[in-house]
Parts: structure tokens; sequence; C-alpha cells
């Protein structure tokens, strides 16, 4: 080592002149890009390279000739760690966006078959039934919408909630949504609620998705005939 900048010092600290780049850079890649540049058989060359302490960060490293018919050489290591990050942010969405999906469309589908069934000449269900699938229908937009942007995405893990959900009124919704699958599994779903509103900080649909897995696998792998009782 010649010379390493401030962000050198800061990223992997302990480097000094003088010290040799193939004992500070262990890793088996690090040495197959020293060895291919220092033994002349390239210009320059890349890798990827991932230092695992204190914390784990991914690095694209470049090595190259400084000049011509010298002995000096150039590592340049440019952070991907937060590109690898979103990386895998986009593929666990798509992942899960289909499960994600799946749910209110099988509650709009029961609640179908309930209008068509027992529920064909009862107006007052009808109106409830139609309003939450209505819901329904409006998450799943507000999903795809997310999937079509995942800017939105990436920005959300650093934006704290800026609003208030009522979090009585949230879970209302994912009871009401649930009860065609509820009913599939002869599973009852009981309320114990304080009074009043609950408010949170947090956004709905987030929340609303949170609940609704656990009372969707409550139902699915609870035992049949049984209760659900949501405390808050």
């Amino acid at each position: 080592i010649v010379h390493a900048n401030a962000a050198a010092f800061a990223a992997f600290g302990g480097l000094a002149p003088g010290m040799s780049l193939s004992l500070k850079f262990r890793a088996p890649e690090m040495q197959a890009l020293l060895d291919s540049v220092l033994s002349g058989t390239v210009a320059s060359d890349m890798v990827d390279y991932t230092e695992k302490l204190p914390v784990e960060r991914a690095y694209r490293v470049s090595a190259s000739s400084v000049g011509h018919a010298t002995d000096l050489y150039v590592l340049v290591f440019k952070d991907q760690s937060e590109a690898r990050r979103i990386d895998r942010m986009r593929a666990d969405f798509i992942a899960n966006a289909s499960h994600e999906l799946r749910t209110p469309l099988a509650s709009i589908s029961g609640f179908i078959e309930t209008l068509r069934g027992p529920a064909r000449g009862d107006p007052a269900a009808r109106d409830q039934f139609l309003q939450i699938m209505q819901n329904q229908t409006g998450r799943m937009a507000r999903l795809i919408d997310d999937l079509l942007s995942l800017s939105r995405l990436e920005m959300k893990p650093y934006l704290k909630p800026g609003t208030e959900v009522d979090l009585r009124q949230t879970i209302d919704s994912v009871i009401d949504s649930l009860a065609p699958l509820a009913r599939e599994n002869s599973v009852v779903i009981e309320r114990d609620f304080v009074d009043g509103p609950l408010d949170v900080p947090g956004d709905r649909d987030e929340l609303f998705q949170v609940f609704e897995n656990l009372l969707e696998n409550a139902c699915k792998y609870g035992q049949s005939g049984g209760r659900v009782t949501v405390s808050i």
C-alpha cells in the first residue's frame, strides 16, 4: 500500500503505507485479482468482494495499472451493498406478491359465492359484502401499484410512519374480509376489543396485511370448529 484515501480508512481501517494487500485482503477473489494484475497477465481486472466484518458490505473492486512501465496500481472499491439490498427486496416483493394477491381474491370469490347462494335475497348482507369486496379490490390495486413502482418500496424502510391508523377499525376490516375463509374452515373469529378507537402510527395497508396473514393462518391451520379470539 502506497496511499489510501479517507473512505478506504473508514471502510477497512488499519491501512498503512507499506502494508501488504495480500495480507489485508485474504479472500480468494481478492488474491486472484491481485495476482492477475501484479503478474502482468492483464492491465486491469474486476471482481466482486464481500467484507464480512464489522458488518457485511459488498464491493465491486477494480484494479488497474497507473501509467506505463510503472509498478503502481490503483484499486477502486465501489460499495454495492445498497444495490444488493434493493435487489433482494425486489426479489422478495415479487415472490410475496402472488400470495398477497391470492388472499383478497379468495375473499372476493367467497363473497360472490355467498351472494349467489344464502345471501341472494338479503339486501343488508349484500350491501355489506359488496363494500368488503370493494375494499379488497382497492387493496389489490394498491399492491399492484407497489409492484409497478418499486422505487416506493425502496424508500419505505427509511420513512417513519406519517399517519395514525385506527387499529380497531383495521382489524375489524380484516375479520370481515376473512369471513368466507372462517366459515369454510368452521372457525369463529371473536373480537375482544377495548372501547373506542385505538390509534397507532403506521400504514393501514401494511398493518392490514400483517393481521390478515396472522388470522388467515389461524383459520387455515387451527383446529376445525374452533375459535380465534383477537384481543386488543
